[in-house]
C-alpha cells in the first residue's frame, strides 16, 4: 500500500473527523448542550460522506486532468450536499439553529475540506505520475 494510497487517505480523513469531533464536542456541549451535540455528530457525518467519496474516486483515476476535475466536482458535491440537508434541517428540526447546528457545519465543512486538500496533493513527481 503506497503512501497515497485510497484506502489510507481515508482513513486519514476518518482520523481528521474523529478528532475534529473530539475536539468540538465540549464547546459544542457548552454552547447548546445535547442538541449541540446533536448537531456536530450530524455535521460530521454530511461533510464526511462526499469527502470519503471524493478521495476513493480520484485515487482509482491515474490521469492529473481527470483528479482535478474529480477534486473539484467532488467540493461541488459536498456544497450541494451540505446545502440540502441544511435546508432539509432547518425545515424538520427548527430548534437545531445557528449554536446548535450550523456553526460546526461551517467548522467541519472548513476542517474536512482542508484534510481532503491535503491529502489529495501529490507528495512528489513520482505521486503525479502514477
Amino acid at each position: 500500500m503506497s503512501l497515497a494510497s485510497p484506502v489510507r487517505q481515508c482513513c486519514w480523513l476518518l482520523l481528521v473527523s474523529l478528532a475534529a469531533l473530539v475536539l468540538l464536542s465540549v464547546p459544542a456541549a457548552l454552547l447548546a448542550g445535547w442538541q449541540g451535540i446533536l448537531g456536530l455528530g450530524l455535521s460530521a457525518i454530511v461533510c464526511l460522506i462526499p469527502g470519503l467519496l471524493t478521495v476513493v474516486l480520484v485515487g482509482a483515476v491515474k490521469d492529473p486532468t481527470a483528479r482535478i476535475w474529480l477534486t473539484v466536482g467532488g467540493m461541488i458535491v459536498r456544497m450541494f450536499v451540505i446545502l440540502v440537508v441544511a435546508l432539509v434541517v432547518h425545515e424538520l428540526q427548527p430548534k437545531l439553529g445557528l449554536v446548535e447546528f450550523y456553526i460546526w457545519l461551517i467548522i467541519f465543512y472548513n476542517v474536512l475540506l482542508l484534510a481532503e486538500t491535503w491529502l489529495l496533493l501529490p507528495r512528489s513527481s513520482q505521486d503525479s505520475e502514477a
